[in-house]
């Protein structure tokens, strides 16, 4: 497989593990990888109670060891770590085109 850690992330196919939890190092790698895509592209981080945050900036995600920072465009701080985390999904409105 290709992609971060095993996973096809960073072609735009969900990262994410059959126990619907993210594993620290899946976390940590996915999560930059996708920070640095060139040029940046949205992403979203689906977590496990059902929330989605929207990530429309490099800057607004903040990540070390398993947990992350989201500054949400209202300002509002949200912090969560790799066990609250289902999936990380890239490129929606490409793959719902094709």
């Amino acid at each position: 497989m290709g992609g971060v850690n095993g996973y096809d992330s960073i072609v735009g196919a969900p990262a994410r593990l059959t126990e619907g939890t993210m594993d620290r190092r899946t976390f940590d790698g996915t999560i930059r990888a996708f920070k640095h895509r060139t040029p940046f592209r949205p992403f979203t981080v689906a977590m496990v109670n059902g929330d989605r945050l929207e990530v429309d900036h490099p800057d607004a995600l903040a990540v070390r060891d398993g947990v992350a920072l989201f500054a949400a465009p209202s300002g509002v701080p949200v912090v969560f770590d790799h066990e609250g985390v289902n999936q990380i999904v890239g490129d929606l409105a490409q793959q719902a085109s094709s």
